[in-house]
Protein backbone atom coordinates (compact mmCIF):
# COMPACT_ATOMS: atom_id res chain seq x y z
CA UNK A 1 0.00 0.00 0.00
CA UNK A 2 1.29 3.40 -0.99
CA UNK A 3 -0.23 6.88 -0.74
CA UNK A 4 -1.37 8.57 -3.94
CA UNK A 5 -2.46 7.25 -7.31
CA UNK A 6 -0.98 3.96 -8.47
CA UNK A 7 -3.18 2.95 -11.40
CA UNK A 8 -4.17 4.64 -14.64
CA UNK A 9 -7.35 4.89 -16.65
CA UNK A 10 -7.92 5.42 -20.34
CA UNK A 11 -10.21 7.67 -22.31
CA UNK A 12 -10.81 7.43 -26.03
CA UNK A 13 -11.54 10.24 -28.42
CA UNK A 14 -11.95 10.67 -32.16
CA UNK A 15 -11.32 13.91 -34.01
CA UNK A 16 -12.28 14.25 -37.66
CA UNK A 17 -10.66 17.04 -39.68
CA UNK A 18 -12.49 17.72 -42.93
CA UNK A 19 -10.80 19.41 -45.87
CA UNK A 20 -11.12 19.48 -49.62
CA UNK A 21 -9.28 16.65 -51.31
CA UNK A 22 -7.77 16.43 -54.74
CA UNK A 23 -4.86 15.09 -56.76
CA UNK A 24 -1.48 15.28 -55.01
CA UNK A 25 0.05 16.93 -58.08
CA UNK A 26 -2.25 19.93 -57.54
CA UNK A 27 -2.11 20.63 -53.78
CA UNK A 28 -2.84 24.32 -54.31
CA UNK A 29 -6.44 23.38 -55.20
CA UNK A 30 -7.03 21.45 -51.96
CA UNK A 31 -7.42 22.04 -48.26
CA UNK A 32 -5.19 19.28 -46.93
CA UNK A 33 -6.64 17.74 -43.76
CA UNK A 34 -3.41 15.81 -43.13
CA UNK A 35 -1.44 19.01 -42.55
CA UNK A 36 -4.07 20.35 -40.15
CA UNK A 37 -4.47 17.05 -38.29
CA UNK A 38 -0.68 16.68 -37.98
CA UNK A 39 -0.48 20.07 -36.29
CA UNK A 40 -3.32 19.01 -34.01
CA UNK A 41 -1.37 15.91 -32.96
CA UNK A 42 1.61 18.11 -32.07
CA UNK A 43 -0.62 20.44 -30.06
CA UNK A 44 -2.24 17.54 -28.18
CA UNK A 45 1.18 16.32 -27.08
CA UNK A 46 1.77 19.62 -25.26
CA UNK A 47 -1.24 19.11 -22.97
CA UNK A 48 0.79 17.09 -20.50
CA UNK A 49 3.87 19.31 -20.66
CA UNK A 50 2.20 22.73 -20.55
CA UNK A 51 -1.10 22.34 -18.75
CA UNK A 52 -0.40 20.11 -15.77
CA UNK A 53 1.85 20.23 -12.75
CA UNK A 54 5.17 18.52 -13.63
CA UNK A 55 4.95 16.26 -10.57
CA UNK A 56 1.53 14.92 -11.60
CA UNK A 57 1.33 11.73 -13.65
CA UNK A 58 -0.29 12.59 -16.99
CA UNK A 59 0.08 10.95 -20.38
CA UNK A 60 -1.57 11.99 -23.65
CA UNK A 61 -0.96 9.68 -26.60
CA UNK A 62 -2.31 9.77 -30.13
CA UNK A 63 -2.15 6.14 -31.17
CA UNK A 64 -4.14 6.01 -34.40
CA UNK A 65 -4.18 8.34 -37.41
CA UNK A 66 -5.99 7.54 -40.64
CA UNK A 67 -6.27 9.68 -43.76
CA UNK A 68 -6.98 8.48 -47.26
CA UNK A 69 -6.35 5.23 -49.08
CA UNK A 70 -4.32 6.25 -52.15
CA UNK A 71 -0.73 7.47 -52.47
CA UNK A 72 -1.44 10.18 -55.03
CA UNK A 73 -4.64 11.68 -53.61
CA UNK A 74 -5.04 14.27 -50.88
CA UNK A 75 -8.00 12.93 -48.90
CA UNK A 76 -11.22 14.69 -47.94
CA UNK A 77 -10.70 14.02 -44.24
CA UNK A 78 -8.29 12.78 -41.60
CA UNK A 79 -9.33 10.96 -38.45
Amino acid sequence: IKPGPIMAATAEFTITVRGHGGHAAMPHGTIDPIVVASQLVSALQTIASRNTDPVEAVVVSVTKFHAGDAYNVIPEQAE
